[in-house]
């Protein structure tokens, strides 16, 4: 097969991102010779080798790299905010959530970071299509408990400026309840209230104290309404 119509045929199947597999199928070719027409291709740089067995087309947005690498998975905590335009931080990697453990890897300049989460926590995630080919993305609200899930990956301060602008409570507290993480629920429902919304959860939150932010000492005030110890000073916007 010609290199312009394989790629022609790989674009006309919206294959941004393609496997040895997909080329296999399209070339009709699944032995030796392939991986000398794929290598070919990349020397020409019309295809970047991704990891062993994966390519991508050269116009291939890093986003859609990232959230092909295994599926489902969707960006979320500080690249999901960036998204949402909900944070002036620039992340230093895209961070994917997915069900399935993979390396970290560069693509086109950009660390791609896997975040394993098991099958119930991954949801709330739409498709979101650009020239560059398709990809995934986190609800604002399932980023911001993503991240309150796991503030490593994204400061519990970063998420309460996103609060500010306006975000829909009831979707995210029923997203935090999903997390099935009292301590995710806690700390959601503790920013809105601080932001003076009305916060309702089925959740029973009074149990042990846990920290606001787990990567900051553990002093403060104690919240009764939440069992949290608030450890972090938050400033407004």
């Amino acid at each position: 097969m010609k290199n312009l119509a394989f790629l022609a045929r790989l674009e006309q199947l919206e294959l941004t991102v393609f496997t040895i597999s997909d080329a296999a199928r399209i070339t009709g070719d699944n032995g030796a010779g392939l991986y000398v027409f794929l290598g070919r291709l990349a020397k020409r740089g019309l295809v970047t080798s991704v990891k062993n067995g994966m390519y991508a087309l050269r116009n291939a947005s890093p986003n859609v790299v990232a959230t092909s690498l295994a599926q489902p998975s969707y960006i979320s905590f500080l690249s999901g905010l960036q998204h949402h335009g909900r944070t002036t931080q620039m992340p230093v990697e895209i961070q994917v959530v997915s069900t399935a453990s993979h390396r970290p890897l560069e693509y086109a300049g950009h660390r791609i970071r896997l975040v394993r989460l098991p099958p119930y926590r991954v949801f709330g995630f739409s498709r979101v299509s650009e020239p560059g080919g398709t990809w995934f993305v986190g609800d604002l609200e399932k980023v911001l408990a993503d991240s309150l899930f796991l503030p490593r990956l994204c400061p519990v301060s970063e998420c309460w400026l996103a609060m500010n602008d306006s975000v829909d409570v009831a979707k995210l507290m029923t997203y935090a309840e999903r997390m099935d993480s009292n301590v995710t629920v806690k700390r959601a429902g503790y920013l809105l209230e601080r932001l003076g919304y009305t916060v309702v959860t089925s959740i029973k939150t009074n149990y042990k104290y846990d920290l606001l932010n787990p990567l900051l000492p553990l002093k403060g005030a104690r919240n009764r309404r939440w069992h949290l110890i608030i450890n972090e000073v938050l400033e407004d916007a």
